[in-house]
């Protein structure tokens, strides 16, 4: 199979379009697997990222872009996959490793507990 130089060309335009407009301002290392992320917004404006791991749902303070930091952990099932999500102010988090669905309270997001 013979590839011609325009078609190389077209397929390589997107790659080095994948960076424009954004830069990294921190990162974060977490030691574990993540899967998924979904963010909350407090009542008072700070940011946060809700974060699924392999073990456990994380909660991270991102008000500082360039400073994120660990607020609290919501340890669940053992699964490859955890999804969450917020309403209110709790964050609702699922595995197909069982045990049913988390509820994890927001109130405080700089001291989220398992409801």
């Amino acid at each position: 199979m013979v590839i011609s130089l325009p078609t190389l060309l077209f397929l390589a335009l997107p790659l080095s379009a994948q960076a424009d407009g954004v830069t990294l301002l921190a990162k974060v290392q977490m030691g574990v697997q993540a899967n998924d992320i979904w963010g909350y917004t407090a009542p008072d404006g700070r940011e946060y990222a809700v974060i699924g791991t392999t073990g456990s749902t994380r909660i991270y303070n991102c008000t500082d872009p360039t400073a994120p930091y660990l607020t609290g952990e919501i340890s669940g099932p053992s699964s490859l996959w955890r999804d969450m999500k917020t309403y209110n102010h709790h964050a609702y988090s699922v595995t197909e490793g069982g045990k049913g669905l988390q509820i994890i309270s927001l109130v405080d997001p700089e001291n989220p507990y398992l409801v």
